[in-house]
């Protein structure tokens, strides 16, 4: 092989074997090694039999002959390990080309990087398999826990509302009997058992509509409501009681606005709305319910002079069993979370 088709060869290969993963030999047509360069390249090589410089090409004398000859198409080898056939050996590809009679040339890549990186990528994807195993079946027990969950406190509060009704019932005979009335004394007992009784009930109905929404179960029946007398209604219930702790109540509701939705569910959105803010506010305040007509929303706005929430007591406060701020009042912690799911 003349020094001219060596050098253009080399001068083709430049970029590629400074790449540091290219290495290009020329052979003759004796298989002597003339030329070599690139990463791969071994001084002690030139002049070499290519079989005896390269043994992994031992075996391919008659093929590499043919190639040199121009008798054969050119010859590709991939993934040929050298040196060491083990899992963290180089690897490389092999090309045998021909450049016209008795002229042959040699292209070695070692690909040993992108071999371990498709190892990586191989080990991620497993990886990430059974993580996402994993996950499933971790989404699937939380599912079927929290279905557990709603199931039991539906049954549990089906089952204690039976005897709270009793005694609520037969509080509030023993308080009206006539044929057997009661001290002034008994009374306030019975009172004490019948407030307590109904703090109770409310608690169990909180927790019966809680397990409702999370199951899916709870039954919604859409109708046209007035909001003002929905809002009149609400006052008549709470405004004693803001009254007894010497806050001020008031409702600034438009006539003739009414939206769909269902009569049982807003009330008790309201109820728990107007409740939350009573127990905030302090003797001397005030709450103060009024609704805001816009061209795409009826906005209903339960405020009060209370100590407010800052962000992070507000997302507990929505959240069903979170902890309860110092000072919130008695009841099951669950009218803002139920109002939440209500609206939703």
């Amino acid at each position: 092989m003349d020094n001219e088709t060596q050098q253009a060869l080399l001068v083709g290969a430049s970029q590629m074997i400074a790449s540091g993963d290219i290495t290009l030999v020329l052979v003759d047509a004796n298989g002597q090694i003339t030329a070599q360069e690139g990463a791969l390249a071994n001084p002690n090589n030139m002049l070499k039999q290519v079989a005896d410089a390269l043994p992994f090409l031992a075996g391919l004398e008659d093929q590499m002959a043919a190639v040199a000859k121009g008798t054969a198409p050119s010859l590709c080898l991939p993934r040929l390990a050298l040196v060491q056939p083990g899992e963290n050996g180089p690897v490389t590809t092999l090309h045998l080309f021909a450049r016209g009679r008795g002229r042959l040339g040699i292209v070695l890549q070692d690909i040993s990087g992108l071999v371990h990186l498709e190892r990586q990528v191989l080990q991620q994807r497993n990886e990430l398999a059974l993580a996402q195993g994993a996950m499933e079946r971790a989404t699937r027990e939380a599912i079927a826990a929290n279905s557990a969950k709603s199931e039991f406190l539906m049954r549990l509060s089906q089952e204690l509302r039976t005897p709270l009704n009793a005694i609520l019932g037969f509080t509030d005979l023993l308080t009206s009997s006539s044929t057997d009335p009661v001290s002034e004394e008994q009374r306030g007992f019975l009172d004490d058992i019948a407030h307590s009784g109904r703090q109770v009930l409310a608690m169990v109905d909180d927790l019966l509509d809680l397990s409702r929404v999370e199951s899916g179960r709870l039954p919604i029946e859409r109708q046209l409501i007035d909001l003002q007398l929905l809002a009149r209604e609400v006052e008549e219930l709470m405004e004693p009681s803001a009254h007894a702790q010497g806050i001020g109540y008031s409702t600034a509701v438009a006539d003739s606005i009414q939206f769909t939705g269902d009569p049982r569910l807003c009330r008790q959105i309201l109820i728990n709305l107007v409740r939350n803010a009573i127990k905030a506010t302090q003797p001397g305040g005030a709450v103060r319910v009024s609704a805001e007509l816009t061209p795409d929303w009826l906005e209903i706005l339960v405020e009060d002079t209370g100590v407010g929430m800052t962000q992070e007591e507000a997302r507990l406060a929505l959240a069903a069993f979170g902890p309860m701020r110092v000072g919130a009042g008695l009841g099951s912690g669950l009218g803002l979370p139920l109002t939440v799911r209500f609206v939703e």
